[in-house]
């Protein structure tokens, strides 16, 4: 099986905060990966889904302690 390399859609560099949120709550990044296989104790796929089309919010930072 030939693997390839990640891609990088996005350069992130110069964005501001804001501007970043954005740009990573409209796809799966790393952090969002054992969610969508399904292996993650934190959060199920169905969770990220519905994060994902903007059908929930996603729980704030401050939220999750």
């Amino acid at each position: 099986m030939k693997r390839s390399n990640a891609v990088r859609l996005v350069s992130t560099k110069n964005l501001s905060r804001a501007e970043w949120l954005s740009v990573r709550g409209g796809g799966i990044g790393s952090s969002d990966a054992a969610v969508a296989v399904g292996i993650s104790p934190y959060k199920s796929p169905l969770e990220l889904w519905l994060e994902k089309t903007g059908r929930q919010a996603a729980p704030k930072l401050a939220d999750i302690r």
